[in-house]
């Protein structure tokens, strides 16, 4: 996989990375778009694993199958590349949180209101409180 040149942290050690790209660094997220993207082409094309609705944001994926066997079939598929690990979580009760938003299906139908977790303190961090301004793209905030 890639391979970083090793870094300094804030507690003075020196960290190298081996496998994948260091959380927070301006290529994470194209590289696991990039990575996901390629493991998806090569296990959906096998119709038989095929969601009737599949989502992604970055690693996390809404997807909707007919049952529990066909999801962890899938799961397991997709876990056959040496990296990706997957967790998931069930709709229970026609309702799903997913991201920010808590999904809830109804006659077929989906609503999505915002979804705040129950551990949520209601605190923000600044925007630049734990990012360098030389980060920001330009016009950006």
């Amino acid at each position: 996989m890639y391979k970083e040149a090793p870094s300094t942290s804030l507690d003075g050690r020196l960290y190298e990375t081996v496998d994948g790209v260091v959380m927070g660094s301006l290529d994470d997220g194209l590289f696991a778009n990039f990575y996901i993207g390629t493991v998806e082409q090569k296990v959906l094309v096998d119709m038989s694993l095929k969601p009737s609705i599949y989502c992604r944001y970055v690693d996390d994926i809404f997807l909707q199958v007919p049952d529990i066997e066909h999801l962890l079939r899938l799961k397991d598929t997709f876990e056959r590349s040496p990296v990706l690990r997957f967790t998931y979580e069930v709709e229970s009760g026609g309702r799903l949180p997913f991201l920010d938003v808590l999904v809830l299906v109804r006659n077929g139908d989906f609503t999505t209101p915002v979804y705040i977790m129950g551990t949520n303190m209601g605190m923000c961090l600044n925007a630049k409180s734990e990012h360098p301004d030389s980060n920001w793209v330009s016009g950006a905030p």
